[in-house]
């Protein structure tokens, strides 16, 4: 149930990264362009992976999202806006450019707003780790949504990182995993372009995962990004989520504001009663 939980919040994150997006002509090779064979050692290409990794002090980004649950779907958008280790801020908008959620995480606390009806909440991280056993930081959600390797529960995954992980590749991709202290397996697999295309994360008997693909990479400011990420979300092996994420209009080292002001007559609830309802 625990680790259920945890899935389920990585699913409430997805369902909250929404879009407008009109993907960019890419002028980055792609695994398919090339002929070209992994010629580095797993730990080279390890370190090269991270080198690569978006570098950034703070971005900023449209989104278009499309969700499907069974037989829902919805498209939608929103605004993302990120300071480096210290915020993720998400704007909602269902209909109308009306802002319907917002949801601001910090470097210890998640708080999120419900205009639709007139509620929020705020949970540090501490607690929702006693609650679900999530062992996810602010650096970590950072990483999954700008395509690099993390380490769980930690802030950054570095050189050093490499001995933590099991590595096993051939001559077009290699695969990085590691296991966590609540039981949950993370791999991520790296190409021949020294880049992430996937992270995923599960539960130890396959029960419940996240599959978090990159695709579609742009150049932003001589950076390879992925302007496109497909999302998988499958709880107890039945149920299944799934969400792109489009990115447009994405900006980095540029200023951001990241108001969070909950207005007069708003319900404080707690983050079991909001994700229940949702």
């Amino acid at each position: 149930m625990r680790h259920k939980c945890w899935i389920v919040v990585c699913a409430v994150l997805c369902i909250v990264l929404l879009t407008t997006c009109k993907t960019a002509k890419s002028g980055l090779a792609t695994g398919a362009e090339t002929e070209t064979a992994i010629v580095k050692s797993e730990e080279a290409l390890f370190v090269s992976v991270l080198n690569n990794s978006l570098k950034f002090s703070t971005l900023s980004a449209q989104l278009k999202f499309d969700y499907k649950a069974g037989e829902k779907s919805l498209s939608t958008k929103a605004q993302i806006k990120m300071i480096a280790d210290e915020q993720v801020l998400l704007s909602v908008q269902l209909f109308l450019g009306i802002e319907a959620f917002r949801i601001l995480m910090t470097a210890d606390s998640v708080s999120v707003l419900d205009r639709i009806n007139r509620r929020y909440m705020t949970d540090s991280y501490e607690h929702l780790k006693g609650e679900t056993r999530l062992d996810f930081t602010l650096q970590n959600l950072q990483a999954l949504l700008t395509n690099r390797i993390f380490l769980p529960g930690s802030n950054h995954a570095t050189a050093n990182s490499y001995k933590r992980f099991t590595a096993v590749a051939n001559s077009r991709t290699a695969v990085y995993s590691v296991h966590d202290d609540i039981d949950l397996d993370y791999s991520f697999i790296a190409d021949i372009n020294e880049r992430l295309l996937s992270t995923r994360i599960e539960n130890k008997d396959k029960q419940h995962s996240l599959l978090w693909l990159y695709d579609k990479f742009d150049s932003i400011d001589g950076q390879s990004f992925p302007t496109e990420m497909n999302v998988k979300v499958t709880i107890d092996e039945t149920a299944s989520i799934n969400a792109t994420l489009h990115f447009t209009h994405t900006e980095i080292n540029v200023p951001v504001k990241t108001d969070f002001t909950v207005p007069s007559g708003y319900q404080h609830v707690t983050a079991s009663q909001l994700f229940k309802s949702l």
